[in-house]
């Protein structure tokens, strides 16, 4: 069966629109529904046709409404998810240009932030510190994360997280890709995919068998 409903083009279409979930299933929902409506018509006119070829006056249609949407949702609903998965191809190639110089951009500056002078990934920690908070003034104990040292590694893993700011979203039109722009989102994705770690203070195990000692010496 020949697609019933026209596809919209990358153009003409938003992103989110075949692409998130929710928006996913009503453009579904409608397309269904417009298909159906088709298909019945297409029911109507050839009852009609063989009524006149029998020389018989055409007969009103027999199915309610939702007796047709029975007959023909099966047929129109996998009709309308090749609409549009013509729709998500439309909207990757159409937004192609705009991914690479984003994927780009993207591995060039990760690249400058999350090697070594070893020549290496760098990897994030998060360690328990006591810092201040900037609202209150006041020092809390709270995680830390930075990447490689502290306190310059706070500063970088920001930076290295807002490398890839234009970049978000970029993995479900994966599937739709070429082969060129596939190539250069596997790059970009291992490069801001660092291995992480957790730093325990020895220090503070130090300063707790310290407070220990004073407290049983004050004891005696």
């Amino acid at each position: 069966m020949t697609l019933r409903m026209n596809p919209r083009g990358g153009d003409t279409i938003h992103p989110c629109q075949v692409f998130d979930r929710a928006c996913y299933e009503s453009r579904l929902d409608e397309l269904t529904h417009a298909i159906i409506e088709q298909l019945k018509w297409i029911d109507i006119d050839a009852r009609v046709l063989e009524d006149r070829k029998a020389f018989r006056t055409p007969s009103v249609y027999p199915l309610t409404e939702d007796e047709v949407y029975a007959k023909f949702h099966v047929e129109a609903r996998a009709e309308a998810e090749k609409v549009i998965e013509v729709e998500r191809k439309s909207v990757v190639e159409y937004q192609a240009n705009h991914m690479k110089i984003c994927l780009k951009n993207a591995i060039k500056t990760l690249q400058f932030l999350v090697y070594t002078p070893r020549g290496t990934k760098g990897k994030v920690y998060r360690e328990r510190k006591i810092v201040l908070n900037p609202r209150t003034h006041h020092f809390e104990e709270r995680d830390v994360s930075y990447f490689e040292s502290y306190p310059e590694g706070e500063e970088r893993l920001l930076q290295i997280s807002n490398a890839g700011l234009h970049c978000d979203g970029f993995d479900r039109y994966v599937p739709y890709m070429s082969e060129e722009l596939k190539a250069l989102w596997l790059k970009f994705s291992d490069l801001s995919h660092l291995e992480s770690g957790v730093v325990v203070k020895d220090d503070k195990a130090k300063s707790e068998s310290e407070e220990t000692a004073k407290t049983d010496s004050s004891r005696t």
